[in-house]
């Protein structure tokens, strides 16, 4: 496991600077080089494992289904000693499609369409039993209720037997294929104590897990003058840890040090070096910037970091409701856009809408829209300042929509054009941005999602809520992104409307 070096190799070198220490050749010639990655990047190929994986389930339950048919039509089994007539078939066969939606949802609950990864060491074929019993159940409640359908109940067992089989054959080659065929994954340990080297000898001596290790780095507060520890090379200080991911083309980060360090290190690692999952050992430190998964090596217990978001099919809901429900409220919504234009140009002098720059997804800029609340040219006496609740420059019509945030309704323009939704970060100026990305650690983070009209800095803060307390809550939503958290600030920021006590 893992790139290892004989003592005998490096004891004969001085070695004033490990950085600048001379690498086994087998070492460098399996990095890449700077600024490149292999192949298709993480959240890449997650998407489409995930895809071959639902793709295939549904093909395969889809054939059982009709199999399952044909097999009682052609053929007895066991106690049925008569055959389903042919024409019957084509009667319940129409009903095929409820499978799709049906199974999909049912596995997506079961886990079985969580991202595969170098920790799993065997297919996982009793959830897939359990979903697909669970499924067979309620097919057979749904056909139960359609008493105008003649359905033989002989159908259920072989479509369960059928399924099982296939998609638990399916399922392991594809393990197979996706886990077990693919390189192992680059790992660097952080930390040369007790704890890191018993993780480096569990990692050395694990047959099953898909880790390579290249190398160590020492942790602040370690001050060893090893260059060799269990066999691996000591690579330098953490300090030299972005560089290192970059130039070896690092996968995995694990943490085994003690914990005075992290809180000011972890947020900066992560967020400039985002080709890389992070894990630590876990301590007393509370790490409130990423999403826990906990796992374990042999006896070694770790709890995962995830910087950034895993694509999951409650994404790709996100995306599709937030297309068909801006289209649909824009075209509901018109008469208040007239109102609310109306009201704007009546009052004060200027256009009604008012445009923007901001920066959005994976820092890409775009153009805002809303009603305009301010007086014309507000910025030109103080140049870019933040907004607050008593500021003179809105009019008297814009404090009310501020506060109702009906100024926000023209952005569903921009969520038809995919450049915003409903619910996530709100957008920041490139000037701010510029500002809080030097000294907020992982405020880049909050770029790896579409922001929002609405998210939870919104309904939970105020125009007062300083920057750092902001990120905090975004990053919380998109490390606990679900549709039930999307529909709770909606739900949320609805009730801020309707009050009329809103932040922004």
């Amino acid at each position: 496991m893992g790139t290892r070096i004989p003592q005998d190799d490096l004891s004969s070198r001085s070695i004033a600077d490990p950085m600048r220490a001379e690498v086994p050749r087998r070492l460098t010639t399996e990095a890449p080089q700077a600024g490149k990655r292999r192949g298709l990047s993480r959240s890449t190929r997650t998407a489409f494992d995930q895809l071959l994986l639902l793709v295939g389930d549904v093909a395969i339950a889809l054939a059982s289904y009709l199999a399952a048919f044909w097999l009682r039509s052609n053929f007895t089994f066991f106690i049925f000693d008569d055959v389903m007539p042919a024409h019957r078939i084509y009667d319940v066969g129409h009903y095929v499609w409820l499978l799709i939606p049906g199974q999909v949802v049912i596995f997506y609950f079961f886990g079985l369409y969580e991202p595969l990864d170098a920790f799993q060491v065997r297919v996982r074929l009793r959830p897939i039993v359990a979903a697909i019993t669970l499924e067979t159940i309620l097919l057979a409640a749904f056909y139960f209720f359609l008493r105008n359908v003649p359905f033989p109940r002989s159908i259920f067992p072989i479509f369960w037997l059928l399924n099982c089989t296939f998609i638990g054959a399916f399922r392991t080659l594809s393990f197979l294929v996706l886990v077990k065929g693919r390189p192992k994954k680059k790992t660097i340990v952080v930390g040369t104590s007790t704890v890191a080297r018993n993780l480096l000898k569990q990692l050395s001596e694990s047959r099953m897990c898909r880790l390579e290790v290249v190398g160590v780095l020492r942790a602040p507060t370690e001050n060893t003058d090893e260059h060799v520890i269990c066999g691996f090379p000591v690579l330098g200080d953490i300090s030299c840890a972005p560089d290192i991911i970059e130039e070896l083309g690092v996968d995995e980060v694990m943490i085994a040090s003690p914990n005075s360090w992290q809180q000011d290190f972890l947020p900066r690692l992560m967020s400039s070096s985002r080709r890389s999952h992070v894990s630590v050992i876990p301590s007393d430190y509370e790490v409130l910037i990423g999403r826990l998964q906990d796992f374990r090596i042999s006896d070694v217990p770790l709890i995962e970091i995830e910087s950034a978001l895993k694509p999951t099919f409650q994404l790709a809901i996100k995306r599709v409701a937030d297309g068909i429900l801006s289209l649909g409220l824009l075209l509901a919504l018109l008469p208040v856009f007239l109102l609310v234009g109306l009201l704007v140009k009546i009052t004060s002098r200027g256009p009604v809408f008012y445009k923007q720059e901001r920066i959005g997804k994976a820092g890409k800029p775009f153009r805002i829209i809303k009603f305009r609340t301010m007086t014309p040219d507000a910025e030109r006496a103080t140049g870019p300042v933040l907004s607050n609740s008593a500021d003179s420059r809105i009019t008297t019509i814009g404090r009310i929509l501020r506060k109702t945030r009906l100024d926000e309704l023209p952005q569903l323009l921009n969520i038809i054009k995919g450049e915003m939704s409903f619910v996530g970060p709100r957008p920041e100026r490139p000037v701010f941005v510029e500002e809080y990305a030097q000294r907020i650690p992982g405020y880049p983070q909050r770029f790896a999602v579409l922001p929002g009209i609405t998210g939870l800095a919104q309904i939970h803060g105020g125009y007062a809520t300083i920057p750092e307390i902001k990120i905090k809550y975004d990053l919380g939503y998109i490390q606990n992104f679900s549709i039930w958290l999307d529909l709770f600030i909606i739900m949320e920021t609805l009730k801020v409307v309707l009050v009329g006590d809103g932040s922004r």
